[in-house]
């Protein structure tokens, strides 16, 4: 059914989400946290229905709805008045999502991004709602349960007692004989609206609990609880649910013309709170923070990593190093550990669900958007340096710490690779139209004209994250990468927001390894500059996939890369691999033999290429190279 008017940017609107135990909060000017019951006060959750006229001391018996009466007697003047549960939420970004046979889409846990992916900030919940006089969850069908109907489905699912219904049925004759219609039809239908979530113009808010409660008042009367288990006694909780579908019913038949909306339920199959932001320990304002992703199939590179950090640090350094750990084993992170000195402090960050359903391609993982979310991730901390896994330290990571960034929120390298491409027209890849590199920046990234030159590589990032903050801008780049694709991931999103308001860093503090294969496409003086960077290198980025050590034996610079990873605990590994047998990097993919032997020769074919004719040829070399591995 259509709206009835536009959403407004004034709308006051109220969703409360109930909780009774320590979970992660979701919360907002909308999205308002309440505690449930007369137990211990929860950490962050500022509302109790314990307070003003309250029936909270029935939370056993009436589950989430003592919130929900609370709220109709005690909440201020609002549009929209709406519940939902800790760990259940409608997506108010109408994602469609795939369902379950629950009618349920399935998320693994709070992911940084969840807010932002399913609409829980107020301009999304106002978008909407807005106009609607009633938002509901998407129906489900109890057949997909093996009932006929939803009285079946009542009567005999557990805990559940059929002679409540009837009970129940009787005090609606009794009270208001004017539903009994719309009763018979709800429980003869397979069709229902579940959880008790809902959100309701506030007249409505109002009429619906002016009407419900009195209900079950009297049903509660009538139904034996001091003879019922604690869980057979919550069916105060689950008549409310059916009864919501009764009085919708009806006011659907006296008002045709109401305005309903329904969206998705997200369910959060780990509800338990996120502690992203380790504690510093004996931090100072000299201690350097340190943050590089990883996951498991990385840690030979991970470690050859922080075994070159610390052996440049000026003595006497205390650095925080903080590893966005993708799923890295414990076996492993007590590797890891061990090649930090005392001085100094590791913590792994658990993000293994964040970012899993965002496109990527090539030898790209998700690992490589999580420098999207630091602001939020690592809310105690004021700045941080970012560092690719790929990479290996020949310098004093202090001498980054101390950079004046001139109020700038990122400093960075110049990308001497996409300026590379721009004098050379190489093609983008062919999911964003295969569209020449400026035309790429300008077109497709936004980027305007005058500060195209100024793209920037993401592999080496100081990042003031307070001003980041300030910005307000994460959740914007995270939205980005939910409505379309880019050549080169997050690093494109970031030039996205940050190309032309960056710091510029010394390009000696990123030297990409394959210089000679870009030098012919670049001016003379920045081909002295990346020859000079070369030779004072102070950290090597072995960007791109023919440029890892680990999978192209010759690629240059690689000496620095094996001189380090010597004195890991994963040396003998990775020498023991043969070129091509297995991709060891970030996503550890694993195809089958012919797959492997077709991506093999096809890798000799295109290293022989010449290089204009790599650039041309691009678009095709992605295309194919996602066929082989099916992604």
């Amino acid at each position: 059914m259509g709206r009835t008017q536009n959403a407004g940017p004034l709308m006051r609107a109220k969703i409360f989400v109930t909780y009774h135990k320590d979970t992660h909060l979701v919360k907002g000017g909308i999205m308002e946290p309440i505690q449930v019951g007369n137990g211990a006060g929860l950490m962050g959750c500022a509302t109790r229905d314990n307070t003003g006229t309250n029936i909270a001391k029935q939370n056993d018996c009436y589950c989430e709805m003592t919130a929900a009466y609370w709220a109709w007697q005690n909440a201020g003047d609002f549009d929209y008045i709406g519940l939902m549960h800790y760990r259940r939420f409608l997506d108010f970004k109408k994602n469609d999502p795939e369902l379950d046979e629950w009618g349920v889409a399935n998320w693994p846990s709070f992911t940084t991004d969840f807010s932002t992916r399913f609409g829980l900030d107020d301009a999304s919940i106002a978008a909407a709602i807005g106009g609607y006089d009633i938002v509901l969850p998407r129906p489900w069908s109890v057949i997909n349960a093996g009932f006929r109907n939803l009285y079946e489905h009542y009567a005999k699912a557990p805990y559940h007692h059929e002679a409540d219904l009837t009970r129940c049925r009787d005090v609606v004759s009794e009270a208001c004989p004017r539903y009994l219609q719309s009763w018979d039809e709800v429980f003869q239908n397979e069709w229902g609206w579940f959880n008790n979530i809902f959100v309701l113009r506030s007249e409505l808010f109002h009429s619906y609990c002016s009407w419900l409660f009195p209900l079950l008042q009297e049903a509660e009367k009538k139904i034996p609880l001091q003879d019922y288990t604690t869980q057979e006694r919550r069916v105060l909780g689950y008549l409310a649910e059916r009864l919501l579908n009764v009085w919708v019913r009806h006011y659907i038949k006296e008002n045709p013309t109401a305005s309903i909306a329904e969206l998705d339920r997200i369910f959060i199959k780990d509800p338990s709170p996120k502690v992203w932001d380790p504690v510093r320990e004996n931090a100072s304002d000299e201690t350097i923070c340190v943050v590089v992703a990883s996951d498991n199939a990385y840690v030979p590179h991970l470690g050859t990593l922080i075994v070159s950090l610390f052996d440049n640090a000026a003595p006497g350094s205390e650095i925080d190093l903080l590893i966005l750990d993708g799923g890295i084993s414990a076996e492993n992170q007590g590797l890891l550990k061990r090649l930090v000195p005392g001085d100094s402090s590791v913590h792994f960050i658990p993000m293994q669900h964040e970012f899993s359903s965002y496109f990527t391609h090539m030898h790209f993982s998700r690992a490589t958007f999580y420098r999207l979310a630091l602001d939020k991730i690592l809310a105690s901390r004021e700045k941080v340096i970012y560092l690719d896994c790929d990479t290996v330290v020949l310098g004093d990571l202090g001498e980054l710490w101390a950079l004046d960034m001139g109020g700038k929120p990122i400093a960075a390298v110049h990308d001497y690779i996409m300026e590379s491409f721009c004098q050379a027209r190489t093609l983008s890849a062919d999911f964003t139209g295969s569209l020449q590199a400026r035309a790429y920046l300008e077109d497709y990234l936004g980027i305007a004209p005058e500060s195209c030159d100024q793209y920037f590589q993401a592999g080496v990032l100081v990042m003031n994250l307070r001003l980041i903050r300030e910005m307000a801008i994460t959740d914007k780049m995270i939205a980005s990468l939910h409505k379309r694709k880019y050549w080169f991931l997050d690093q494109d999103v970031l030039n996205k927001y940050f190309c032309g308001w960056q710091a510029r860093l010394p390009p000696q503090w990123n030297v990409i390894n394959m210089i000679d294969d870009i030098s012919s496409n670049l001016p003379a003086v920045r081909v002295r500059e990346l020859k000079e960077a070369r030779s004072k290198a102070k950290l090597i980025h072995y960007a791109g996939y023919e440029a890892k050590p680990w999978v192209n034996r010759s690629a240059p610079l690689g000496h620095y890369y094996f001189y380090y990873l010597r004195r890991t605990f994963w040396y003998e590994d990775v020498m023991g691999l043969v070129e091509g047998e297995r991709n060891t990097g970030v996503g550890g993919e694993h195809s089958s033999n012919q797959s492997r032997r077709w991506q093999q020769a096809l890798r000799r074919l295109w290293r022989k290429m010449p290089v204009r004719m790599r650039q041309i040829a691009n678009p095709a070399a992605y295309s194919l190279r996602r066929w082989l591995i099916g992604g």
